[in-house]
């Protein structure tokens, strides 16, 4: 990244003025029998935590959106980008005044936090900076942009929280496509119809079908008490907690997905886009959406904060929808996925997801056309090939967004492989899993690298 003089406003001299002469205390003595710094970090870095949500606010910085379209059109003037870059490279430096490992649990959190998101605003007051407003943007993705390549980079890391190289996320998201094909073609040898894409089409076609929404509803409900009855032996965290409220949706075929949970209203909504609702699908839809996903996460994090929540509205999706997509493989384990059926529909959603981590990248890295991505679906994904168009569109207007699963629910379940493996006592693996499971859902979202580099001390609480 250049290095350039840093033009600012008069608001954001009078902020980085503050931080100067705030920073310098830090270093301050405050006693002669110990490390300045291990007794005055702690109340200065708390102030300077405050200070930056504070900023944040100041500097009012656009909202991301899914469409990098309306992320383009939502541009800040270059007297505002030029502040911003200031403000975050002020930061930077800021930080450089602690060391981390002197912090508490939570102010380490804050700290990466704080890091990650300087380092984001800069890279995007950059980009921005080289924008030409007049310039025309298309439809035709990110990749036929200017400086799209780069442009796509900074929304990999700004949905992950972490900065990813394009043709390492290629060949895992080719790795773990192999994976799933492998899964879904042993569920099929299981049902019948090894070799038989046809046979096997006509049979999902009639099985497991709800008719009427109450009947959908009823479904929904049974099985959440199941889960619900088989949650202690993966968490501790029930007391207090209530079960995901489920109600049917009235979007119909217009908003194309099965079921999607909203946060204000605590409700898992279930969406029926046919005249019947496809039943198999209710199984990891609910554990993803309602128990122990995203609803059960977000009310875990709330119960009993571990951590104050001083800098609000930042959220990283790779930890919120990996830990949804993760939470898929233990549908066994909570007592649902009991027909090679339902098992089927959660490989073909693992799938999905798998083969749009390669797309993500060949659309928007490598440029590929449409044509190109549907071939590669087509070739590669079995059991949702209906809704290939709708998926490469989506990845062409919303790039870097669906890596987030797939690369989240990586994470989540090798750190749970590597925490197990590390306990000293075999015996005690079911209760590990379990202070692992709590203390993931005890938080809210962070980049990935911050919740592995505090787990080993979290787990010790």
């Amino acid at each position: 990244m250049k290095e350039s003089r840093l033009n600012v406003s008069p608001v954001v001299a009078s902020i980085l003025a503050f931080v100067v002469c705030s920073g310098a205390t830090a270093q301050s003595p405050v006693g002669a029998s110990q490390p300045a710094r291990e007794v005055a970090a702690i109340p200065v870095f708390d102030t300077v935590v405050t200070e930056f949500a504070g900023n944040l606010n100041t500097l009012q910085m656009a909202n991301l959106d899914l469409s990098y379209r309306e992320n383009f059109n939502r541009l800040e003037k270059k007297d505002r980008l030029l502040d911003q870059r200031a403000l975050f490279t002020a930061q930077l430096d800021r930080l450089k005044s602690f060391e981390r490992d002197d912090l508490t649990v939570c102010q380490q959190i804050e700290y990466d936090i704080m890091k990650v998101e300087s380092r984001l605003g800069i890279e995007r007051a950059e980009l921005a900076l080289t924008h030409d407003p007049k310039s025309t943007i298309t439809d035709a993705g990110i990749f036929h942009q200017p400086n799209g390549p780069a442009w796509y980079a900074y929304y990999l890391a700004r949905w992950n929280g972490a900065w990813l190289d394009v043709d390492e996320l290629y060949a895992f998201g080719e790795a773990e496509l192999a994976k799933a094909r492998a899964d879904y073609d042993q569920i099929q040898t299981q049902l019948g119809y090894e070799d038989d894409d046809a046979g096997l089409a006509r049979h999902l076609k009639t099985s497991h079908r709800f008719a009427h929404d109450d009947d959908t509803l009823a479904w929904f409900r049974s099985q959440q008490d199941v889960v619900w009855q088989n949650l202690p032996d993966l968490f501790t965290v029930t007391k207090g907690l209530d079960k995901a409220i489920i109600k049917s949706s009235d979007r119909g075929a217009s908003f194309a997905v099965p079921g999607y949970y909203d946060l204000p209203n605590e409700t898992f909504y279930f969406n029926r886009m046919s005249d019947t609702y496809e039943g198999r699908q209710a199984d990891w839809l609910l554990l993803h959406e309602a128990t122990p996903g995203h609803h059960y996460q977000i009310a875990s994090s709330a119960l009993e904060p571990r951590c104050p929540q001083r800098l609000p509205g930042l959220s990283y999706s790779a930890y919120s929808e990996g830990w949804a997509a993760y939470v898929e493989t233990l549908g066994e384990q909570l007592g649902v996925y009991q027909s090679p059926e339902a098992r089927l529909a959660a490989v073909e959603w693992n799938m999905v997801r798998s083969a749009r981590v390669a797309l993500d990248v060949g659309i928007n890295a490598y440029g590929w056309s449409d044509e190109q991505a549907l071939a590669y679906w087509h070739t590669n994904v079995r059991g949702q090939r209906h809704i290939a168009q709708r998926e490469v569109s989506r990845m062409r207007r919303w790039p870097g967004q669906v890596v987030t699963y797939k690369y989240g629910a990586d994470f989540f379940q090798r750190l749970k492989t590597q925490t197990i493996e590390s306990a000293s006592d075999k015996d005690s693996r079911s209760a590990l899993v379990r202070r692992y499971h709590d203390t993931v859902v005890g938080f809210r979202s962070m980049p990935l690298e911050t919740f592995e580099a505090v787990l080993p001390e979290l787990l010790q609480e």
